[in-house]
């Protein structure tokens, strides 16, 4: 992501655990200015993604396995998609 987005801005908005597992959510924003996102060229356009993690600790206290999760509700990818291939 840092190499697409060079101001790259992550927030963990939520952080909570119960048992042997974490989550998060996370929201990260910037500017594509740099090398392709998800097959785009660089667009100059803002982004914003939302993500959701899930961690699950082993007795080690260490993550052992791990799902991740970009929101499907995240219009800002499809509109600089949308953009990218309407300029060529």
């Amino acid at each position: 992501f840092r190499s697409a987005m060079p101001d790259l801005r992550v927030t963990i908005g939520d952080l909570f655990g119960e048992g042997d597992r974490i989550a998060a959510r996370v929201e990260m924003e910037g500017t594509h200015t740099g090398s392709p996102l998800f097959g785009v060229p660089s667009s100059g356009l803002p982004v914003a993604l939302e993500q959701f993690h899930v961690i699950e600790l082993d007795a080690d206290g260490r993550g052992a396995r791990h799902w991740a999760n970009v929101g499907a509700d995240t219009i800002a990818l499809g509109h600089l998609r949308r953009n990218a291939t309407m300029d060529e």
